[in-house]
């Protein structure tokens, strides 16, 4: 969740192009985010930027601010600048070369991108401190009864 000029944005969201994990079709996506009045949202497919320039097209035609991601390896990484948008490219492309990414591969497409990621996993998390100079948002949600 990111809020912008106090609206919500969604930051996570599976299209129709991550098989067996979304549903929605990007052009009813668009639809109902221009109903809700919504300003902006991404697309985070998992392992794939398919449907990228389609949302893209789509969101700036109806005045919404498109922001690209993808999630790979439980780590979503969103699109900052047009340099963030090269560098997810070839991140994307080695991970279904690699079927995975490393911290080599993060280390040297870092730029431009923004990391997201809520895993508890603590090895994940020193490895991502540790070896990245990325901008980092680290939410943690304690879910009380």
């Amino acid at each position: 969740m990111f809020i912008i000029n106090g609206d919500f944005v969604h930051l996570h969201v599976h299209t129709e192009y991550s098989l067996l994990n979304g549903l929605c079709r990007i052009d009813e996506l668009i639809n109902k985010a221009k109903d809700f009045g919504m300003k902006a949202i991404a697309i985070t497919d998992r392992n794939n930027l398919y449907g990228a320039i389609n949302f893209y097209k789509m969101a700036k035609r109806h005045k919404i601010k498109p922001i690209i991601g993808c999630e790979i390896d439980r780590l979503v990484l969103l699109a900052e600048n047009i340099q963030g948008y090269q560098n997810l490219i070839k991140i994307v492309s080695l991970s279904n070369i690699n079927y995975k990414i490393d911290k080599k591969i993060l280390r040297k497409y870092h730029e431009g991108l923004i990391l997201l990621f809520s895993d508890t996993d603590e090895e994940m998390i020193k490895i991502i401190l540790r070896f990245l100079d990325v901008r980092i948002f680290f939410l943690r949600f304690k879910i009380t009864a």
